[in-house]
């Protein structure tokens, strides 16, 4: 409907326009020419011709939408910091650095030279999980974090496994070498379950997930990864050769009995 100075003009414009053709433009682009076959004094004027429903629709939707070209002209830009999220991402930073901490103290005072490999290699998951990130263009974000606390979780508990399993195996009287070689065997297959469960979790959350949850779920992802070949790579492979020096060779250094290994 027009107001009633449109309809006025429209009036006008149809009377002199009778028989003729009025052609409508939107942006400079032509979008339809009806013939004009009386005068409309009413304000409402109606296109007829041989339309199906889609294309009259569409062509109602684009009379309608009064796009017209304009220019923006900047008055005042104002930069403002997202202080929140900047603070919010600090506080989360400083949280893992702590959180870690914490696990390197826990690990090293009660599995002893275990937890210190362990704790070594938690190191190694950390930095290789922010190298990553760092290559493949991801911003550390607050889910981001989240997901990298997450993973050192899944670390800390993989050698937790391996390190009780060692422990059992040095208890059943085995050698060094076979408590360790038993029970990284041993912890192998729990591991590995727990892994896989949640590197489904993770691809669930990225396909049906949007914006900040896909985020979290590349870095799980990533540091899952990470995360097993810390566990059953790095962590074996540093036991396996500091349990080859001779101080090693003190079970109290892995939580069993005092005599010395042979």
């Amino acid at each position: 409907d027009m107001t009633s100075e449109g309809a006025q003009k429209f009036a006008e414009a149809t009377a002199r326009m009778r028989q003729q053709k009025i052609a409508i433009f939107l942006d400079d682009v032509l979008i339809t020419a009806p013939e004009v076959n009386d005068t409309i004094t009413d304000g409402q004027a109606y296109i007829t011709g041989s339309f199906d429903a889609k294309g009259a629709a569409d062509l109602a939707a684009t009379i309608r939408s009064g796009a017209l070209p304009f220019k923006l002209i900047p008055k005042e830009i104002n930069s403002i910091t997202p202080t929140l999220g900047e603070s919010a991402l600090k506080i989360s930073i400083q949280a893992g650095i702590i959180a870690f901490i914490l696990i390197f103290l826990f690990m090293t005072i009660y599995y002893r030279l275990p937890g210190l490999m362990a704790a070594i290699a938690l190191l190694f998951l950390v930095t290789s999980l922010l190298v990553v990130m760092a290559t493949a263009g991801i911003t550390l974000t607050l889910p981001g974090i989240a997901g990298i606390i997450l993973t050192m979780g899944m670390g800390v508990d993989a050698n937790v496994i391996i390190n009780e399993r060692i422990k059992e195996e040095l208890t059943a009287g085995k050698t060094l070498k076979a408590s360790i070689e038993g029970g990284f065997k041993r912890a192998f297959t729990s591991i590995l379950d727990g892994n896989v469960t949640t590197l489904i979790t993770a691809v669930v959350l990225y396909v049906m997930g949007t914006g900040v949850i896909k985020g979290f779920a590349v870095t799980l992802t990533y540091g899952i990864v990470l995360s097993f070949i810390s566990s059953v790579v790095m962590s074996k492979a540093l036991i396996v050769n500091v349990s080859k020096m001779k101080f090693s060779k003190d079970r109290r250094l892995y939580g069993a009995a005092k005599e010395v290994l042979e």
